[in-house]
């Protein structure tokens, strides 16, 4: 690609959010973005975690940390790949305040698919999604049913389910 295709290309995808054209983009690749990254925007990878730019980001200097394997939910991940995503998560924070100034970072564990309003796809990443002002994302809050107590009681009727599942847990990921 030559630098003037490339940095067209570059233009083209820095609003692409703001433009509306990000869902032209996405919808089009015809497969995971994700099992497809590319060397150039991945800061640094260990464990087969990659801490990399986000290519069409909410807002300047967003990162992710991205497995190599298509997985879809964290329990997939070894413990050590969880610790690098903990040493990313730091990292992240450290270095998206040094180079552009944002002292406040979202930490969002995307999984779950189109269910999940993920748009790409069910491929599990975490978001480092840096805020300078509270209204880069909006709320659209809901009418509760429940109040904090009846919620806790609610949960620990289950309190044999919830025993059951750790349980489990720790037989299936911690063998």
């Amino acid at each position: 690609m030559s630098n003037t295709t490339q940095e067209q290309d570059q233009e083209y995808k820095k609003n692409a959010r703001v433009n509306g054209e990000y869902d032209k983009i996405w919808q089009n690749t015809g497969k995971c973005v994700f099992c497809d990254l590319k060397n150039k925007y991945i800061l640094i990878e260990e464990n087969e975690i990659a801490l990399t730019v986000n290519l069409y980001p909410y807002i300047d200097g967003q990162l992710m940390a991205v497995p190599k394997q298509h997985i879809r939910s964290p329990k997939e991940l070894s413990s050590q790949q969880w610790e690098t995503i903990r040493k990313f998560t730091y990292l992240a924070k450290k270095i998206i305040k040094k180079v552009h100034g944002y002292k406040g970072m979202w930490t969002v564990i995307r999984e779950g698919g189109p269910e999940a309003q993920m748009s790409v796809t069910d491929h599990l990443h975490v978001q480092f999604i840096p805020f300078d002002k509270a209204d880069l994302c909006e709320w659209h809050y809901r009418k509760l049913q429940y109040t904090p107590l009846e919620n806790t009681d609610l949960y620990k009727k289950e309190a044999k389910k919830i025993k059951k599942l750790f349980k489990k847990f720790e037989q299936k990921y911690q063998a």
